[in-house]
Formats: C-alpha cells, sequence, structure tokens
C-alpha cells in the first residue's frame, strides 16, 4: 500500500491515497483530499477545500468550502450533490433526485432530472427546467 498524508492529523489509509492538511482523510482508494478537515472517502475521490467531503460513491468531487459530494460533483461553497448529479456554484443544490443537475449560486434541482441554471433558480418537479436568475419551474405541463 503506497499513500501520502502530510498535516497534522493527516490520515492516508488506501492504496494510492493522498491527504494534505490539517485532520484531513483520504480512506478510498486513489483518493485526495486537501484543506483543514477535508475528506475523501469513496474511491478515486477528490475533497478540496476546508470542510470539503467526497464521500462513498465512486469518482465523488467536491470543490469549495464545505462542498459535499456523493459519488457525483460539487463544486462552490456549501454546494451539494448526491446520486450521480452535478452542482456547480456556491450554495447549489442537486442532492434529492436523480438526474438533477443545478448551475450557479443558490441554484436547486430538487426532483428527478430537474435542471436549475441561474443564480437562485429552482427546479422543483420531475424533468422541470428553471432557466434564467431567480426562476422556478414547479411544474411540467404537457
Amino acid at each position: 500500500m503506497s499513500s501520502t498524508a502530510i498535516g497534522s492529523g493527516a490520515s492516508a489509509s488506501a492504496d494510492n491515497a493522498v491527504a494534505l492538511g490539517n485532520t484531513v482523510t483520504a480512506t478510498g482508494g486513489n483518493a485526495f483530499a486537501a484543506g483543514n478537515n477535508s475528506h475523501a472517502t469513496g474511491a478515486s475521490a477528490v475533497a478540496i477545500g476546508d470542510g470539503a467531503t467526497a464521500g462513498t460513491g465512486a469518482n465523488a468531487i467536491a470543490i469549495g468550502t464545505g462542498a459535499v459530494a456523493t459519488g457525483s460533483i460539487a463544486i462552490g461553497a456549501s454546494s451539494a450533490a448526491a446520486l450521480g448529479n452535478t452542482a456547480i456554484g456556491d450554495g447549489a443544490k442537486a442532492s434529492v433526485a436523480a438526474g438533477s443537475s443545478a448551475f450557479g449560486n443558490g441554484a436547486v434541482a430538487s426532483d428527478l432530472n430537474a435542471t436549475a441554471t441561474g443564480a437562485g433558480s429552482k427546479a422543483t418537479a420531475a424533468a422541470a427546467t428553471a432557466y434564467g436568475q431567480g426562476s422556478t419551474a414547479s411544474a411540467v405541463s404537457a
């Protein structure tokens, strides 16, 4: 097992894992964690930023202070993505239902295959698309 840990309380405990920073953990194979209190626990997970967590689920990527990704991609402070979704922007959330994506600060996609694009946009119905700053898509009409 080859792993690298640099920093006070840093721990890299899987093959090819790298942990850089204080109280940082890289426990998934090929995982990389950097920043104070960041954690990369899934296989090939990447967590960069203070408090960033790339959790269970392969290939999770969390970049930004407090970003959380579970088998997904979350980029931006306090962003969150799960179920294979993507959230990009500070506070963007795409972590409730599969197939959703949120792009923009504060954008939220909270239903199956929903997409929210634009600062503060919200897509809250299945297959809904909200496009533009502050836009809301809460139902899809036939």
